[in-house]
């Protein structure tokens, strides 16, 4: 909810016609949007095991970082040539974004489940076909009723 605030707040930018409502419409897109990454940030301790967050979080971290500097420097450069372009730009990134968290609402394979199986064929030394063959009985299963409960919840949205 906080992205799709966000972005109707980053979309009525467009139609400001003084100092002040500039000055609420920026107050509340900051508090939203900075909600929104704070929630994130929550969401992150669920999806990453105990052993890999402090990473998880670091490398979130860095890559946020890192994007802000380079949205920063690009909006810098754009804003007086191309202010429009860029509302339009970052608003609709916004709300699209909602739309698909909202709607879609597809179930993703956990990163658990992949660092389950990274760790089990990292621990796979020896040539035990049984062993990898219950394996890939497992994944196959595994991957096959995610893409069931995905499908079938694509079926009812229609």
């Amino acid at each position: 909810m906080c992205l799709f605030v966000s972005g109707i707040v980053a979309a009525a930018l467009y139609f400001v016609k003084n100092a002040m409502q500039n000055l609420i419409l920026s107050c509340l897109f900051e508090a939203f949007s900075g909600l929104g990454i704070s929630v994130l940030l929550c969401i992150m301790v669920d999806l990453f095991p105990t052993n890999m967050r402090v990473m998880a979080a670091a490398a979130s971290a860095t890559f946020g970082r890192l994007g802000s500097l380079m949205a920063n420097i690009t909006f810098g450069l754009l804003i007086d040539s191309h202010c429009i372009l860029l509302i339009i730009i970052f608003s609709s990134l916004l709300i699209s974004t909602y739309i698909m968290i909202k709607y879609l609402n597809a179930q993703i394979c956990r990163i658990s489940d992949v660092y389950y199986i990274i760790s089990y064929l990292a621990t796979y030394k020896n040539n035990d076909e049984d062993g990898l063959k219950t394996f890939s009985i497992y994944l196959r299963d595994h991957l096959y009723f995610h893409a069931n409960e995905m499908f079938r919840k694509f079926e009812l949205l229609k």
